[in-house]
Order: C-alpha cells, then structure tokens, then sequence
C-alpha cells in the first residue's frame, strides 16, 4: 500500500514543477510559483527507478489551484511548493520531492523512497491554440503523441431500475506516439517498446467524411465495419481530438473521447 501511495504522491508532485518563464529555458527550482499553472494538464513521459526506464509511475495531472490537483480524473490531492521543494500531504504524512530542473513545458523530480531513487519527468499537455486544420488525410499525416482519454459511461440496472454514470481519465506508461503515413499504415510507439520487449504496432488508418477509422491489426477490412470509426471532433495544427459513443440496446453507453497532440 505504501508503495501504491508514492506513486500517487511522485505523480501529483512531479506535475507542478515547471516555469512561467517566456520560452523553454530552465530557471532557478526557487522561482517555481504554483499559481502560475492553474488549468494546466500533465502526463508523465518517462520514469526512472536507480537509472533504469520503469513502467511506473505514470498519471494524467490536472492543475486545479494552487494548493490542489487531480490525478486521473478521480484523486484530489493537496501540496505547498517552497525553496525548490515540493511538499505533499497524503493521510497524516508529509513527503518531500526536490526539483532537479524545470522549464515551460518539462520538469523533472527526484525523490528517495523504499529503498530506491526515483527520477520522474512530466509533460505539459499542449492546449488547443492552434491554426484550424480541414479534415483531411494531408492534414492528419505526421506523428501525434497520444496524451491522455477520458471515457464517460451510462449503465442502467434492471433489478432496481436505475443508472448509473461513471468516469474516468487516464494516460499511458510512457511516451505513446502515432505515426500517421500517407500511404494509410499507422505506426503505433511507445518509449517503453524496448522495456517491455515488443516492437512497434504496425496497423492502418483510413479517412471518410470527417471521421476516421483506426484498425487493430495490420489487415483493412473491406468495406470497413462501423466499430472502427470515430469522430474527429477538433483538428487544429497541435492538437487531435478522436470521440467514439458505444450504445447496448438501450441499457448502457459509452464515450470516449482520445487527446493528441504535436509541437
């Protein structure tokens, strides 16, 4: 349980050590100020446990105050920021996490804990500030890192004759991109590839009237089924947002929505 808990802790702390500086330079872990990044939303982008890439921790961090963040949708956590240090109150502890480095749109943490050195680097989810793009294949070919999804589901209960909603937001271990080519293959990588011993997903990817279909394997079926589609709901030059509904006879649906992004 402790272990689960300083994951939770690393992730949150990780997130709000950044600069409000003009550009990307570093400045002083002093200058951090929390206040600046109110709104703002994070990834982790790659862990380290003793120097060697881990598969945790990883979270999607939402900024909320300046006192306050979200981790995954869901977990509210609280922390104070002083002298380029970040100090977090999870239950009737406090953990302190000292800020290696930090500019704009990076930041990198170290923290002791359970016997190992974690060093954990986050990522500035990039708003949508960008030129409108039209919906089409030239403007969708290139490589998208794939932030983070949220899914909004609705499930309704026979045996009390009620609903129920849920939600959920989550990212992913590592730094996940697709490789969207002109000649229809998607290339799906992850910076964890090497870790986990697999090689990138080779699929493919097709266009129809703004929507898009993404295959599971490496065959496009002919004509290609309806379960493969989804709505493009923003296209811009940095950002691409994928919306997909799910409904089951009336008693459940689900939404999910799939955040990309590119500098």
């Amino acid at each position: 349980m402790r272990k689960i808990l300083f994951f939770a802790i690393a992730l949150v702390a990780s997130a709000l050590v950044f600069t409000a500086c003009e550009g990307n330079g570093e400045v002083n872990p002093t200058d951090v100020k929390a206040s600046d990044y109110i709104g703002q939303k994070w990834r982790t982008a790659a862990s380290y446990e003793n120097g060697k890439l881990s598969l945790l921790p990883h979270a999607l961090v939402n900024v909320i105050s300046d006192k306050q963040v979200v981790l995954n949708g869901w977990d509210t956590t609280s922390f104070t920021i002083k002298d380029g240090v970040l100090t977090l109150r999870l239950g009737d502890e406090d953990q302190e996490f000292k800020i290696k480095s930090a500019d704009k749109e990076t930041a990198v943490l170290t923290t002791k804990m359970l016997e190992s050195d974690f060093e954990i680097h986050m990522a500035l989810i990039p708003k949508s500030n960008g030129d409108k793009k039209t919906v089409n294949a030239e403007n969708i070919a290139g490589t998208w890192t794939w932030d983070w999804m949220e899914t909004k589901s609705t499930i309704y209960f026979a045996t009390n004759d009620s609903w129920t909603t849920d939600y959920s937001a989550m990212t992913t271990p590592g730094t996940e991109t697709w490789e969207f080519k002109a000649d229809g293959t998607l290339i799906k990588r992850n910076t964890l590839d090497a870790v986990w011993g697999t090689e990138p997903q080779v699929t493919w990817w097709a266009i129809e009237n703004n929507r898009i279909a993404i295959g599971d394997d490496s065959v496009q079926p002919s004509p290609i089924p309806d379960s493969y589609w989804y709505d493009i709901t923003e296209l811009t030059s940095n950002v691409f947002y994928l919306n997909v509904h799910q409904e089951w006879q009336s008693s459940a649906s689900v939404t999910s929505t799939y955040y990309l992004s590119k500098k």
